[in-house]
C-alpha cells in the first residue's frame, strides 16, 4: 500500500521565497499530488461554525476527480469568507489512482459580535431568516471586518429594497453599550434623537424630580433601545433606588415623532413596586478588621435600602484596602432580593490583591541642607505597607509648617513595581515666583497680627 502526506499553506512548496520558481531539486522534494479521487473531507479547529457548513463552502464532492489545483481553490473559498483568522490544508492518500483524504485546519477569530438591526422597516426575525438562507456559514455573531460586514449589509439591502426602496443600509461596530459591542445595521441617515421624555404611573416619586433627572441626560441623546435603557437605569432607576424601590421597572415604552420639537417624544410607564430595606450583609475576602468596616458603614440592617450608599461604601472599602498597601484592590457587590421579606441581602466580595511596601524616597528640587530635613520628617518606613495617600498628606504638612522660605508648588508621585511589589516615591519641590513670595509674606504678616488670611488684601 502506498501512503503519502503533504501540508499546503499560503504558498505551495513548489515556490521558493520571493515568489520565484523553486529549483528542480526543491520541486522534486515537494512534488505536486497526482490526479486522483476525493475520498473524504475533514475540518479541524472549528467551534462556532458547523463542519457540514464549511464542507459546503469547500465545494468538492466525495468521489469526484481532484488535482492540486482543486485543493488550492477549495482552500481559497474558505479563506475568502473572511470568517477565519487562518486556513491551511493537508492531505493523505492511498492506492493507485490516489484516494485523497483532505483536511482543512481553520483558526476562528477570538472577537465576534452580535448583530442589531434598527429602523429598517423589516422585523428582526425576517432579517435573520433572510440572512441564514443567503449568507454562507451564517451565525448570529460575526467578526467586525469590513469584508464580512459588507457581505451581510449587501444581503440586508436586498431585503430592504423589497419594502423600502431608496433606503440605504449601513453597518458598523456600535459602541453604545460598552459591555456588549454589536455590529449595528441601520439606514444611512442621521440617528434620531430624543426630544423629550414623559412619565406616568409614578406615585411615590414626584414627576418633576423624575423628569429633571431623566431629561437632563436624555434630551439630544441618540434614540435606540439600548441607549434609552441605559438612561432609564442610570437616572430614573438610580433615583428610585435611593428610596428603596430596587424593583422599579418600565413595562411600557412608546416613542413617536414630536410635533413641536425635532426628535422623538418618549413616553415611559413606571411600575414602582414595593419598598425594600437592608437585609443581612456578608463580607468575603480581604483583611479589614471589623472595627474598620463598622467605622465606614453608614447604614444598618432594617434601614430603607439606598443603592447610592451601597456604592459609596464599596468605594470606601476599596480606598481602605489601598491605604493598607493593597494598591490593586477591588470590591464587587452581589445583591439578592428577598421578595417575601422585602429586603436586599448584600455580599461584598473583597479582592485586596498583593501587598505593596514602601522602598525608596527620592527628593527633587532641594539643596543638600534642606533635603535631610525632609527625610527626617518622612514617616513611612522601608518595608512597611505603603499608603498611596501619604505623600500628598506629607507635603501638605510641610507647607503648613512653613519650613522653607520662598517655597512654591510641591507635588508627588510614586511608582509601584508589579514584580517585587515595592514602591518608589518622588517628592518635587519648587521655588516660588516673586508674586508668590509677596503672597506668602502677606499671609505671614496677617497670621502674626492674628488676622484671617482671606480678610482683605491680595488673594492668597
Amino acid at each position: 500500500m502506498v501512503f503519502a502526506r503533504a501540508i499546503f499553506a499560503a504558498v505551495l512548496g513548489a515556490l521558493a521565497l520571493g515568489g520565484q520558481p523553486a529549483s528542480k531539486k526543491a520541486a522534486e522534494a515537494n512534488p505536486q499530488p497526482a490526479p486522483g479521487f476525493l475520498h473524504s473531507v475533514l475540518v479541524k479547529g472549528n467551534h462556532m461554525y458547523q463542519t457540514a457548513d464549511i464542507v459546503k463552502v469547500v465545494g468538492l464532492k466525495l468521489g469526484q476527480a481532484v488535482t492540486a489545483a482543486d485543493f488550492a481553490a477549495a482552500n481559497q473559498r474558505i479563506t475568502g469568507t473572511e470568517l477565519f483568522a487562518g486556513v491551511t490544508y493537508e492531505f493523505a492518500f492511498t492506492g493507485k489512482p490516489p484516494q485523497y483524504d483532505l483536511t482543512f485546519n481553520v483558526i476562528e477569530y477570538d472577537q465576534v459580535f452580535p448583530m442589531r438591526f434598527e429602523d429598517l422597516g423589516v422585523p428582526e426575525a425576517d432579517i435573520r431568516k433572510y440572512l441564514s438562507e443567503r449568507v454562507p456559514l451564517y451565525i448570529d455573531r460575526i467578526p467586525a471586518t469590513d469584508v464580512v460586514v459588507k457581505r451581510y449589509r449587501d444581503v440586508i439591502q436586498e431585503l430592504v429594497d423589497q419594502t423600502k426602496p431608496g433606503v440605504k443600509v449601513q453597518g458598523h461596530l456600535s459602541p453604545e453599550d460598552p459591555k456588549q459591542l454589536a455590529v449595528l445595521f441601520r439606514p444611512n441617515t442621521p440617528v434620531p434623537t430624543i426630544a423629550r421624555v414623559e412619565v406616568s404611573g409614578n406615585k411615590v416619586m414626584e414627576t418633576a424630580a423624575i423628569l429633571r433627572s431623566v431629561n437632563e441626560v436624555a434630551v439630544g441623546a441618540p434614540y435606540n433601545d439600548i441607549r434609552l435603557k441605559q438612561i432609564l437605569d442610570a437616572s430614573v432607576k438610580g433615583l428610585y433606588e435611593t428610596q428603596g424601590y430596587v424593583g422599579v421597572s418600565f413595562p411600557k415604552i412608546e416613542a413617536e415623532k414630536a410635533k413641536d420639537i425635532n426628535g422623538y417624544l418618549v413616553k415611559v410607564t413606571i411600575l414602582e413596586g414595593p419598598q425594600y430595606k437592608f437585609g443581612p450583609m456578608t463580607f468575603r475576602g480581604g483583611d479589614l478588621g471589623a472595627d474598620d468596616v463598622k467605622a465606614m458603614l453608614k447604614f444598618k440592617v432594617g434601614d430603607i435600602f439606598n443603592g447610592e450608599k451601597v456604592d459609596n461604601f464599596r468605594a470606601d472599602l476599596v480606598s481602605a484596602m489601598k491605604r493598607h498597601g493593597h494598591l490593586d484592590a477591588n470590591a464587587e457587590v452581589e445583591r439578592t432580593l428577598d421578595e417575601k421579606k422585602q429586603v436586599v441581602n448584600l455580599i461584598f466580595n473583597l479582592a485586596p490583591g498583593p501587598l505593596y511596601t514602601f522602598q525608596t524616597l527620592e527628593i527633587h528640587g532641594l539643596d543638600i541642607e534642606s533635603e535631610p530635613v525632609i527625610r527626617k520628617m518622612w514617616g513611612e518606613k522601608e518595608g512597611k505597607p505603603f499608603n498611596p495617600e501619604y505623600p500628598d498628606y506629607f507635603l501638605k504638612k510641610v507647607n503648613e509648617a512653613q519650613l522653607f522660605d520662598n517655597l512654591g508648588n510641591t507635588r508627588s508621585d510614586f511608582s509601584p513595581d508589579d514584580t517585587s511589589h515595592r514602591v518608589t516615591v518622588r517628592l518635587y519641590f519648587k521655588g516660588s515666583s516673586p508674586a508668590e513670595r509677596l503672597q506668602q509674606d502677606e499671609k505671614r504678616r496677617r497670621q502674626e497680627q492674628g488676622q484671617s488670611p482671606s480678610s482683605g488684601g491680595p488673594p492668597l
